[in-house]
């Protein structure tokens, strides 16, 4: 599919994720466990995955702006 205007380009990673979320309770699980220091849980459903990458990447992203 084409995005000539290339809005997807102007869309965060967060919003694209959440495009594929079939379970936001996993997803905001995954988040809260991020948030909270909770080491990553494997054998969870693919949108707790998402909710932790994407407040891993989040945090990431925040430590990136205020540390430089």
């Amino acid at each position: 599919m084409s995005d000539p205007d290339n809005t997807d380009l102007h869309r965060t990673a967060l919003e694209r994720s959440i495009d594929n979320v079939e379970s936001s309770d996993d997803f905001l699980a995954g988040q809260k466990d991020c948030q909270e220091g909770i080491p990553h849980k494997m054998c969870q459903s693919p949108d707790y995955h998402r909710g932790y990458a994407c407040q891993y990447q989040h945090d990431a992203n925040m430590d990136a702006l205020t540390d430089g």
